[in-house]
C-alpha cells in the first residue's frame, strides 16, 4: 500500500527537519564556544554581592588572574578553563540554558502564544536566579569546603582586569570580566579518580579514610542547612591539599529541614548508596568490605543500624 503524497512529503520535511536539527547541535556541542555563550546583560542584585575579601583572599584572586587559561571542559552548567599553572579553574556559565532557545525566541507573541512564551521567560529566570543563589550561599557559608576564591554576579566598572583564554579550537580570546558572570575555585582532584588511583595501588584503607571525610563533608552541610539535590557524589566531589571538597554546588540551597537527623540520615544513606554503586561497576572485589564500612561510618553517625543489602533502592529514592 503507497503512502499518500501528502503525508509523504510531511514525513520528508520532518525528516529533513530532525537531520539538520542533529547536525546543528553536534556541530555546536564540538566547536562552538563564543561570548554570547557565556555572557548576558543582568540587573543588579544586592543578594548576589559579596563582602570584602581579606587580603590573603586578594592575593589569591589577583594571583589566579594575573595568568592565562586553557580550555578544560564543559558541565551541564559552565564551560571551564584551566589556569597556567594549574592551580586555579575559572568557570563561566553556559546561558543558552537559561534563556529562550532559537525557536522558542522566534515565537510570535499573540494569543495564547505570548502568554505560554511569558512563562517559559519566567521558568528560565528562575532557574539563573537559583544557580546564582546557590554560589552566593556557598560563598558565604561554605566557601573553604566548595574550594571557592572568587564569583562574580554582578556586573562590574572597572574592577578587574581583562583575560586571556585560549578556547576550544586553541584560539586565544581577551574577555572584559567585569561584564561576564563568573567563579573561581582551586583546582581539585575529583573522588572518583582518587579513588581509581588507591585501588590500583591496593590502598583501601586510604579509601576508607575518603569515604569517612566525604561523611564528615556532607555531615557539616546538613548541620549548616545546606541540601544539594544532586547526590553524584563521585564527580561532585574531590580533594584539595588532603581536604574533602564539595566541587560543584550550583544546585544547593537553604533548607531548615535538613538539619532534622531523620532528614540527614536519609539523604546521607542516598550518598552511600552512589558510593556503593561505583563499587559495584568499577571495583566490584572491593564491594563487600566498602559495604560494611559504609554501614558503619553512616550508621554509627546517627546511632543507628544501616545494612545496605537490606535497602530497597527503588523505595529509597521515591523518598
Amino acid at each position: 500500500m503507497m503512502m499518500p503524497k501528502k503525508l509523504l512529503i510531511l514525513t520528508s520535511l520532518a525528516l529533513v527537519g530532525f537531520l539538520l536539527f542533529s547536525f546543528i547541535k553536534q556541530v555546536r556541542q564540538k566547536s562552538f564556544f563564543g561570548l554570547d555563550e557565556i555572557s548576558k546583560p543582568l540587573p543588579f542584585y544586592e543578594k548576589w554581592e559579596i563582602d570584602p575579601l581579606s587580603n590573603e583572599e586578594k592575593k589569591s584572586l589577583e594571583e589566579a588572574l594575573s595568568q592565562s587559561y586553557s580550555y578544560l571542559g564543559k558541565g551541564a552548567q559552565s564551560y571551564a578553563f584551566l589556569s597556567k599553572d594549574g592551580r586555579y579553574v575559572i568557570k563561566f556559565f553556559k546561558f543558552k540554558h537559561l534563556q529562550l532557545n532559537f525557536i522558542q525566541s522566534i515565537i510570535p507573541e499573540f494569543g495564547p502564544l505570548k502568554k505560554w512564551k511569558e512563562n517559559k521567560l519566567k521558568e528560565k529566570s528562575k532557574k539563573l536566579e537559583k544557580l546564582f543563589d546557590a554560589y552566593r550561599l556557598a560563598f558565604e557559608v561554605h566557601r573553604k569546603e566548595s574550594a571557592l576564591v572568587y564569583i562574580h554576579l554582578n556586573p562590574t566598572d572597572k574592577l578587574l582586569p581583562a583575560l586571556d583564554v585560549l578556547d576550544p579550537s586553541g584560539k586565544k580570546v581577551s574577555l572584559n570580566l567585569d561584564s561576564i558572570p563568573f567563579l573561581i575555585q582551586k583546582k581539585v582532584e575529583i573522588t572518583r579518580s582518587i579513588f581509581e588511583r588507591l585501588f590500583k595501588a591496593k590502598k583501601i584503607d586510604e579509601v576508607k579514610l575518603k569515604i569517612n571525610q566525604i561523611v564528615e563533608l556532607y555531615l557539616s552541610e546538613y548541620r549548616k542547612g545546606i541540601f544539594d539535590h544532586d547526590h553524584g557524589v563521585m564527580h561532585n566531589t574531590g580533594f584539595i591539599d588532603g581536604l574533602p571538597v564539595h566541587l560543584d554546588v550550583g544546585k544547593i540551597y537553604f533548607d531548615e529541614a535538613i538539619k532534622l537527623p531523620e532528614n540527614a540520615y536519609l539523604d546521607l544513606v542516598k550518598i552511600g548508596w552512589k558510593i556503593r554503586e561505583h563499587m559495584l561497576r568499577k571495583f566490584p572485589e572491593h564491594e563487600k568490605e566498602i559495604t560494611k564500612y559504609l554501614n558503619t561510618t553512616i550508621g554509627n553517625a546517627f546511632k543507628r543500624h544501616l545494612d545496605y543489602d537490606q535497602i530497597d533502592g527503588a523505595i529509597l529514592w521515591k523518598r
